[in-house]
């Protein structure tokens, strides 16, 4: 089964308007398969009925905020934030590392994202060389945010100590039918002082966004979902990797966030 709309290769019209942009972006409307995107949307759905396969993502910021207070030893593009500061709320994520036999739409999309033939598109559409598909998917994952629930903005961490390599391409998968623009969501990208809105897009389901990745590359959804109660704002997420060094950005190994 293609779970494509078409062609990759039918997808490159959008290399110019991708590297004319700054950020470096695009927006990709319907580039899944209608049917297999209902399929990934409902497996999704019964993913958030197991808790156990899902995290609190600001576990780690708060523990790293704690050992930086205790030992002052921040790194250089580490900061300490007020007290209190929470990026993020009423947000869940799954990291996709267990029990996944009985969900084939995800296992196949987490197959073609890593298949050499998606990795030459993305080549071809940023002009990055020589990427590395998510190692172990370690990377990729379910994201659910809920009322109330928002992601402040920052930027993505640029280095993966564990190969090596620069984070330099994020995918988003956005997987909501249905969603209402009063509910928000959107996702916004600012420019690199935190000051003006350069871009945002609604998060609807089969709406696909690709960008590169780098410490000025601030983005989020800062304002509180509107959603009601028992509605998520769904996405999959993914990171690509490289080690070439034409690819030179600084080398971070966690989030950094507006505060």
């Amino acid at each position: 089964m293609n779970i494509f709309n078409g062609p990759l290769e039918s997808y490159l019209s959008f290399a110019d308007s991708y590297q004319s942009n700054s950020p470096q972006h695009i927006s990709i409307l319907n580039m899944f398969d209608k049917k297999f995107i209902n399929s990934l949307e409902e497996e999704f759905d019964r993913r958030l009925d197991d808790a156990t396969n899902w995290k609190d993502p600001n576990r780690g910021f708060l523990e790293r905020q704690l050992q930086l207070e205790e030992g002052n030893e921040f790194q250089s593009h580490e900061k300490k934030y007020k007290p209190g500061y929470n990026p993020s709320k009423n947000r869940i994520c799954d990291r996709l590392q267990k029990d996944l036999e009985n969900f084939p739409a995800i296992n196949h999309l987490l197959d073609e994202l890593n298949s050499p033939n998606f990795l030459d598109f993305l080549t071809r559409l940023t002009g990055i060389q020589n990427l590395l598909p998510d190692p172990g998917r370690r990377s990729a994952g379910l994201h659910a945010g809920f009322r109330d629930g928002y992601l402040d903005i920052h930027t993505d961490q640029t280095w993966n100590p564990w190969i090596e390599a620069f984070s330099c391409i994020n995918v988003i998968i956005y997987l909501n039918s249905n969603w209402e623009d009063d509910w928000g969501g959107k996702l916004e990208f600012l420019d690199k002082n935190c000051e003006n809105k350069l871009f945002e897009y609604d998060c609807m389901q089969n709406r696909t966004m690709i960008w590169t990745n780098s410490e000025n590359v601030w983005h989020g959804y800062p304002s509180p979902l509107k959603c009601p109660e028992g509605k998520a704002r769904k996405c999959f997420t993914a990171f690509y990797h490289t080690k070439d060094q034409m690819f030179n950005v600084t080398k971070k190994t966690s989030a950094v966030w507006r505060g």
